[in-house]
């Protein structure tokens, strides 16, 4: 690999910004995936520092971040989708009896993400189908379905989008 490409998937991690469930002190907590990214002349080596925030929701995670899983975020081109990559595996660490389902207002997409879409469009089109073509292409990072829930559909025009669920299916 390349010193170029290392450097261009770093700075795209480097702007992965995840949100740390917090305590009641604060009102939230944004960190960034890997704040710093060093490649140690001469070798093939990375130097990544990551903060206690971080490691602490890795860790607890029951299914862990190998590095075979850490490896293949990685090679994830969007930012997008090593967020909800991230999401899905701490979500698939639940207890086996926990369905494995997220379900998503448009506020809550947004918020997570980053994002300030309007519509359920711009989320399906910039964010869910490129995450579902590029997990589909890792089988050691899970996968998944989703589907919108609109309202006031009687038939006639539009209907009014309400959430998306996301279904982890491996």
């Amino acid at each position: 690999i390349s010193t170029k490409s290392i450097k261009q998937t770093s700075k795209r991690l480097m702007n992965v910004v995840i949100s740390i469930p917090h305590d009641k002190n604060y009102d939230f907590t944004d960190c960034a995936l890997f704040p710093k990214v060093s490649k140690i002349k001469g070798k093939e080596i990375l130097e990544i520092s990551m903060f206690n925030e971080v490691i602490k929701l890795f860790i607890a995670s029951s299914n862990g971040f190998t590095s075979m899983i850490i490896d293949s975020l990685l090679k994830l081109k969007s930012s997008n989708t090593i967020k909800l990559a991230i999401l899905l595996i701490y979500i698939k660490g639940f207890d086996k009896k926990y369905n494995k389902r997220k379900t998503w207002s448009l506020d809550d997409i947004n918020e997570y993400f980053g994002t300030h879409y309007k519509n359920y469009s711009g989320i399906n089109k910039n964010i869910l189908e490129i995450a579902k073509k590029e997990l589909d292409e890792h089988d050691d990072l899970p996968n998944f379905l989703y589907e919108s829930n609109c309202t006031n559909y009687d038939g006639n025009g539009r209907p009014t989008f309400d959430s998306v669920n996301i279904d982890i299916i491996k």
